[in-house]
């Protein structure tokens, strides 16, 4: 629900989807970190890759994967690093064609 925020016509519910968003990573410990990311990332990757998303909106969720991925890469999480990869390779494909 919180991923929905990102199209909100407001810059400031969007900047605080993305703070949100944050802080559940940021939250968990233990085995169910591993669960919570896969999920954000998960409706992270629905979101961006809905018919009508604006551009605008997609940057707000690519600002959200940018702060998410420096947070994934000291946990070391492969998983979740995988899956941001491959959100943004699958973006960028889409954009090309």
């Amino acid at each position: 629900m919180i991923v929905n925020k990102f199209g909100d016509a407001s810059k400031k519910i969007q900047c605080h989807a993305i703070n949100t968003m944050v802080r559940v990573l940021t939250r968990f410990h233990g085995e169910s970190k591993e669960e919570i990311q896969n999920t954000v990332l998960k409706e992270v990757s629905s979101f961006l890759t809905r018919q009508g998303t604006k551009p605008s909106h997609r940057i707000y969720a690519l600002g959200f994967l940018n702060k998410a991925a420096g947070i994934l890469i000291g946990s070391g999480s492969i998983d979740a690093r995988h899956t941001i990869l491959s959100i943004y390779f699958n973006l960028f494909n889409k954009l090309l064609h």
